[in-house]
């Protein structure tokens, strides 16, 4: 993350994630430069947030909204390269990663990770973060599209009287339906329940 800002305009407030990556080659130079802004937060004037919404309506077991991302390309893995320090040929260099066995390059670990933060931000807001763990289980390959999904596993007041301690099970898999990252957020809400 190189930003995050605020804007308010004729709908609402918005909030925006801006994450800026370059990507080096092994000498150095410059490969990939990217630069991506994510809205990571709407409030509606008059609704009272997307947020407020869900909030009201939640309970265990109740889905959080799915997050849905492009099939993983060459590109998107230099930019996350780049932005991330790991350089592991497996997941730049073709060669390198046929002689390792893997048949092409394949998608860094952190990555699907951060899609399922991407996921836990979109839906509760950075501000409201207080952790995220996960696991990794499967290789994520070329092509694939991922799909990010949560579940509401509990709900805690917390002594204050005005927020909830809300614990998520968070999962990503691929088109097949295969797991590939798994874990755990947990989020604060001051929102009523």
């Amino acid at each position: 993350m190189t930003d995050f800002y605020e804007e308010v305009g004729r709908s609402g407030r918005l909030s925006f994630l801006v994450t800026e990556l370059e990507g080096r080659d092994l000498d150095g130079g410059l490969a990939v430069r990217g630069r991506e802004i994510t809205v990571v937060g709407r409030e509606i004037r008059g609704t009272g947030g997307d947020r407020d919404m869900i909030a009201k309506t939640l309970g265990l077991g109740e889905a959080i909204p799915s997050l849905v991302k492009d099939p993983i390309d060459k590109a998107q893995l230099l930019r996350y390269a780049g932005g991330s320090g790991d350089y592991a040929l497996v997941h730049t260099d073709v060669e390198t990663a046929r002689a390792a066995g893997l048949g092409d390059v394949i998608a860094h670990g952190m990555l699907s990770m951060g899609f399922l933060g991407q996921l836990v931000v979109r839906w509760a807001g950075a501000e409201n973060i207080r952790r995220i763990q996960t696991r990794f289980a499967v290789i994520v390959r070329l092509g694939e599209v991922l799909t990010c999904r949560g579940v509401v596993r509990s709900v805690t007041p917390i002594e204050d009287g005005r927020r909830s301690l809300v614990t998520l099970e968070i999962w990503a898999e691929n088109q097949k339906g295969e797991t590939v990252t798994y874990g755990e957020a947990e989020v604060y809400s001051d929102l009523e329940r």
